[in-house]
């Protein structure tokens, strides 16, 4: 995918895309148990994924995760009841600019 130009943005950003069937396989656990429980997972399906930051946006309350050996990111909705609502790619280049604020590899 290229990336917009200038603002410094690599030439190639597929490293910070998320495949479509990540979000499908994730999507699949909502109803199992709670975003919590499947964190704390020893071999879960959030072994592979980092905390990068929580945040609210319209009133929702949102989790975000980077990949751990890769540097795309998701954004996971986390309803009143605990369990995942929506669950969203981060778009690439937004993936790019959070890598580069923390100071992270790029």
């Amino acid at each position: 995918m290229p990336a917009p130009a200038g603002d410094d943005l690599p030439a190639d950003l597929r490293c910070f895309t998320c495949p479509p069937e990540v979000i499908a396989n994730l999507e699949k656990l909502r109803p199992i148990a709670t975003f919590d429980a499947l964190c704390k997972e020893h071999d879960g399906p959030f072994i592979e994924w980092g905390s990068v930051r929580t945040f609210d946006q319209d009133g929702k309350q949102w989790h975000r995760r980077v990949a751990s050996i890769r540097k795309y990111m998701i954004d996971i909705e986390l309803s009143a009841d605990g369990h995942m609502g929506v669950i969203r790619a981060v778009p690439p280049t937004d993936s790019y600019r959070e890598h580069k604020a923390r100071g992270w590899s790029v």
